[in-house]
């Protein structure tokens, strides 16, 4: 193999790597926020009522 498309080979799997944590990250914060707000309503008497989306990458939340 050429040398350049090695390293294109390289930067595509690093930059795949990248975006793949970055989600995981944010869905991870995500679930804590969720988590918190969740334990935060039944404290005051509440009812959590969520909506998300796959791996919690966009999510609604209402205490009722």
């Amino acid at each position: 193999m050429k040398k350049s498309v090695k390293f294109l080979l390289l930067m595509s799997v690093l930059i795949l790597a990248v975006v793949a944590f970055m989600v995981v990250v944010n869905s991870y914060f995500h679930s804590k926020e969720i988590r918190y707000a969740s334990d935060k309503c039944y404290e005051v008497g509440g009812e959590p009522v969520v909506e998300s989306s796959f791996l919690n990458l966009n999510y609604s939340f209402t205490c009722e």
